[in-house]
């Protein structure tokens, strides 16, 4: 190979996924054993049924058709510059499913498969991307070859642990014949067999009785320990995702035995197939956004929800990665929430009657709630009459419902779009900040505090924008109503009493329920909202936005902002950790079920809130309002 065509290869792969995840010398040494072959337009790269190559391949310039040639020859997928395709022999090992042909004249790089695994090995996360790309080509061509049309989707969940299938096992002195009865009684594919401790000692597949049992024409008198694969290999229940698969393809299998410590000397709890990964990979968050996009109805997304909160059952144990499930499963959740009014726009009379925007406010407008809570939301239309006052009343009521249906109940204040004050006209709105805002009281300050955080979510956005703007108005030089804000951040029930012990409330026959929500949360989300806002950020909502722009505008308080905002991503951790542990709204926690490290956790925070209300307490004079 010369040098220019080295250097054109290296710099091509270095633009796609995921070799561009390869340092610069494992990327040169692989080009080394790249081959680069030429085809013309309907050439045939290999066929249905033919044993594998021992490369895969990557289009380099052209289009390479993936087709069904028993189903009228469908087009079921379509590889375009940077794809690649022919990998189902690495992960698979069967002959190739599909016909991979030229659609246009093509150049590609075949990759071999054994130089290619040495990279594997090394970055775990370039075998779940793979993975990722062979779940979805999978699933997308057999939808394709259903008559689905097909779209590509890849996510990266290397962290993910999923949960393992339930179990059926037998004794090694049951018989051959018993086993296969009972894994058609159950619809199984496999059988653990386990001594007298519930010790993993063999397994047994559809393949062995094909292999064994039919080939050799074994007597199914014998023990199932005639045709049952061992030694058993076997996993623990917290690896992650990409060590399944890891296992199994360097032991050339396709189950795993979870066992309760990963060894086959204890106790089996369950069993792994590799369709088992693959449908977890299937089951990621982007191919949720595009399973949200695509949705025709309130059904879907109400299917897609429930996916997502057992997801999130399974999935929220690290505070490291909180942050980032946090940001991608809010937006998920405005997505969702956006298709709602979509729907319900589509059983409109008539379409609006001129622009609106809807939005949410609270903590589903900071887009701080992963778990079920009530709903808060409100609506504004740019035309004040009565005939579009009953008209917006009507799509809110709609939008409302469809929101419920999502599991999100009703707003026991009733701040919600369906009610005439929280669905109002442009106009209309800015007088309600008026007079909340230049006339403040307890009450006031509280409605207000709520619709200071605006999270669109479908319309004309340019109408929250004025109503940001009108705010930020009516909040120039207003010492007065910001001193009530500081007020209303500080006056909140302490976490401690006078001998430095929790303070706790007796909550459901919980005499240790300590309130998360009430004593840092919400005191936490006012105090940061107020710096912001005496900083003119009306338009930020997220409270580590707002305290992302405090750090850059203040760097004498840089690092209280920084330890700020780490306590305030932690608390709403331990919210939603065990919010979805108990199927409840987390607002509560049971002090005896944090762990060591979480009760020292819950301590910091507490000491970082208070040294924040000092600072407003000095900023904003507090002690001088009566």
């Amino acid at each position: 190979m010369s040098n220019y065509i080295h250097d054109r290869i290296l710099y091509f792969l270095k633009q796609h996924s995921p070799f561009d995840l390869l340092s610069e010398s494992d990327l040169k040494n692989l080009i080394k054993t790249i081959k680069v072959s030429y085809h013309n337009k309907n050439e045939i790269v290999f066929e249905k049924n033919q044993p594998p190559k021992d490369s895969f391949f990557v289009v380099f310039e052209g289009l390479v058709g993936i087709f069904d040639v028993e189903e009228n020859s469908i087009c079921v997928d379509a590889c375009e510059i940077g794809d690649f395709f022919g990998i189902r022999p690495y992960f698979g090992k069967e002959n190739y499913l599909y016909q991979a042909k030229c659609i246009q004249s093509s150049i590609l790089l075949a990759i071999p498969f054994d130089k290619f695994e040495i990279n594997l090995n090394k970055q775990p996360e370039i075998l779940t991307f793979f993975l990722q790309v062979f779940a979805n080509q999978t699933s997308k061509r057999k939808k394709t070859s259903e008559g689905i049309p097909f779209t590509e989707s890849l996510e990266t969940s290397q962290n993910t642990v999923i949960q393992p299938s339930s179990i059926i096992t037998l004794s090694p002195k049951n018989s051959i014949q018993q086993a296969a009865k009972l894994m058609k009684k159950h619809r199984i594919g496999s059988v653990v067999i386990v001594n007298d401790h519930n010790f993993p000692v063999g397994i047994i597949t559809d393949k062995d009785f094909r292999n064994k049992v039919v080939a050799e024409n074994l007597n199914v008198a014998e023990s199932v320990m005639q045709i049952a694969s061992h030694p058993v290999y076997t996993i623990g229940m917290q690896e992650k995702m990409s060590d399944y698969h890891v296992k199994m393809i360097q032991n050339q299998i396709r189950h795993l035995v979870v066992t309760e410590d990963g060894t086959n000397q204890s106790k089996v709890v369950g069993i792994l197939s590799e369709h088992d990964l693959l449908q977890s990979y299937q089951d990621s968050p982007k191919n949720w956004f595009k399973a949200v996009r695509k949705a025709k109805n309130i059904d879907e997304i109400i299917d897609i929800q429930q996916k997502i909160h057992s997801y999130l059952s399974q999935n929220i144990s690290d505070v490291s990665n909180f942050d980032y499930q946090l940001k991608v499963f809010s937006a998920l959740q405005q997505k969702m929430i956006e298709k709602c009014v979509e729907f319900s726009l589509e059983k409109m009379p008539s379409p609006p009657p001129c622009a609106f925007a809807f939005f949410q406010i609270g903590s589903l407008g900071r887009s701080e709630q992963l778990l079920l809570s009530d709903q808060d939301n409100a609506l504004v239309f740019e035309e004040d009459s009565s005939a579009n006052q009953a008209y917006f009343l009507q799509l809110g009521n709609a939008i409302v419902e469809n929101i419920k249906n999502l599991g999100y109940e009703y707003c026991p204040a009733k701040m919600m779009a369906n009610q005439p004050e929280w669905n109002q006209s442009l106009e209309e709105w800015k007088t309600t900040f008026q007079h909340w805002i230049q006339s403040p009281s307890e009450h006031s300050v509280m409605l207000s505090q709520i619709f200071f955080d605006i999270g669109f979510v479908s319309g004309e956005i340019t109408l929250t924008k004025k109503l940001a703007e009108h705010i930020e108005i009516l909040l120039h030089n207003n010492s007065l109503f910001k001193a009530y804000l500081g007020k209303e951040a500080t006056n909140f029930p302490p976490a401690f009493n006078l001998f430095k012990q929790w303070t706790t409330e007796n909550i459901e026959n919980n005499a240790n329920a300590f309130d998360l929500k009430l004593k840092v949360i919400m005191p936490l989300v006012n105090a940061i909202r107020l710096l912001a806002l005496d900083k003119k950020q009306v338009n930020l909502a997220a409270s580590t936005q707002r305290l992302n722009y405090l750090m850059s505008q203040e760097e004498n308080n840089r690092e209280i902002f920084q330890a700020i905002k780490e306590s305030f991503v932690h608390a709403l951790y331990l919210r939603t950790k065990y919010g979805l542990m108990h199927q409840n709204s987390g607002r509560f926690l049971n002090l005896k079920e944090l762990n060591k490290s979480e009760l020292l956790l819950l301590k910091t925070i507490v000491k970082n809130l208070q040294q924040l209300q000092e600072l407003i307490t000095v900023r904003f004079q507090l002690n001088f309002l009566s």
